[in-house]
């Protein structure tokens, strides 16, 4: 599960931007005429870049702190390990650390997907148990290739620094979810807003925060186009790993859904 840092919660409302493995989609808005133009110009050359990638590998790191629903405190560093090759094959890794408070249990657990271009498996370290199934024709957006942002908004703010690179730092806000009830959407809009930091050299995304600093994502390590060998693609289960049979459907208590690893 790959989100942007994830905003204090207010009136029960999760203002957390999820992506969820392995059905990721990107959106790109429309630029209306009165967007900064210099913003703008850097954000579709970023979009440009990842969107007509033919291979990418990088990692993600999330640090989020925050509340949950319930106003239990805790921080958590999501870890994503991230490649994916035209057409259809990916290979993601999430790993969760340093979680603190409500996020405590996640410390030391992971999850894979991974397709080599024939079948999808998705792993789950705490069940120590995968499942497969056929590969879709059309892969999943993954890491900035999925990132979601309302252009219209965008405006250019003083440049700055990121790990030695010289990156442009644009302020963007995210697009109004839909399920968020239109009495709290005032009350919502600015926990949608991020500064993103784009190297200047290349246009690689090096970084998403937010101005309230409540957390930041980073992505480290990148290579767009690069070589990527089919074997990097394939799932090896790990030692002691079991394949997760479906129940029979109408069996009599049989637990979740086809296809769905069980939960604890």
């Amino acid at each position: 599960m790959f989100a942007f840092p994830a905003a204090r919660v207010r009136a029960g409302i999760d203002c957390s931007v999820r992506f969820a493995l392995p059905a990721l989609c990107a959106l790109w808005l429309p630029v209306a005429a009165h967007a900064d133009a210099q913003a703008e110009t850097v954000l579709k050359k970023m979009q440009t870049l990842y969107q007509t990638a033919k291979s990418y590998k990088g990692t993600v790191k999330s640090v989020q702190s925050g509340k949950t629903q319930d106003g239990k405190p805790y921080t958590l560093t999501t870890t994503q390990q991230i490649r994916y090759k035209l057409p259809n094959m990916f290979w993601v890794h999430v790993s969760y650390s340093g979680g603190t408070g409500a996020a405590a249990s996640a410390n030391g657990t992971s999850q894979t997907v991974a397709c080599d271009g024939k079948m999808v498996y998705q792993y789950r370290s705490n069940l120590n148990q995968y499942v497969k199934q056929p590969a879709r024709l059309t892969p999943p957006k993954l890491g900035p290739a999925a990132i979601n942002l309302d252009l219209t908004t965008a405006k250019m703010l003083p440049p700055s620094n990121v790990a030695g690179h010289a990156v442009y730092i644009i302020q963007v806000d995210q697009p109004m979810p839909a399920s968020v009830p239109a009495d709290k959407v005032a009350q919502v809009k600015p926990l949608l807003k991020v500064n993103v930091a784009i190297d200047k050299s290349n246009y690689y995304l090096l970084r998403v925060a937010r101005p309230t600093g409540e957390g930041e994502t980073d992505f480290t390590d990148q290579a767009v186009n690069g070589s990527l060998p089919d074997s990097s693609f394939a799932f090896v289960p790990p030692a002691g790993a079991k394949p997760f049979t479906p129940p029979v459907q109408g069996a009599p208590g049989a637990p979740g859904a086809p296809g769905t690893p069980p939960h604890k």
